[in-house]
């Protein structure tokens, strides 16, 4: 079982238990996603920097630490279309801040939410 995009600093029991939520053993003994795998076979690219243009509200924007993800010029693309976004950078995680480090995301969080 591996993310996408790949790359991760989770703990190896973190992807053992997503791998058991998201995967199932068929009757002929192989194992499968849960997930369609059409929804990314057929998924559109999308032009994303033009709906920036259209958020209003305050944003934060996470970012792992380790992530290139979101370059210093798309954050740079995305304050001029949006200046109220914000950006958070949470140390020892990669593109799956979530799984990575969950306690610096919830700061991260917190500490927006809370302005």
């Amino acid at each position: 079982f591996k993310v996408r995009p790949e790359g991760t600093q989770a703990a190896p029991e973190v992807i053992r238990y997503l791998a058991g939520l998201g995967s199932r053993q068929g009757e002929d003994g192989r194992w499968r996603h849960k997930f369609d795998r059409n929804v990314y076979a057929k998924r559109e690219p999308i032009d994303i920097p033009p709906l920036w243009d259209r958020v209003k509200i305050p944003v934060l924007l996470v970012k792992g630490g380790l992530s290139d993800r979101i370059t210093p010029e798309i954050y740079d693309d995305i304050k001029k279309r949006a200046p109220q976004v914000e950006l958070a950078e949470v140390a020892g995680s990669e593109h799956h801040v979530t799984l990575d480090n969950p306690g610096g995301c919830a700061e991260a969080i917190k500490a927006f939410l809370a302005k």
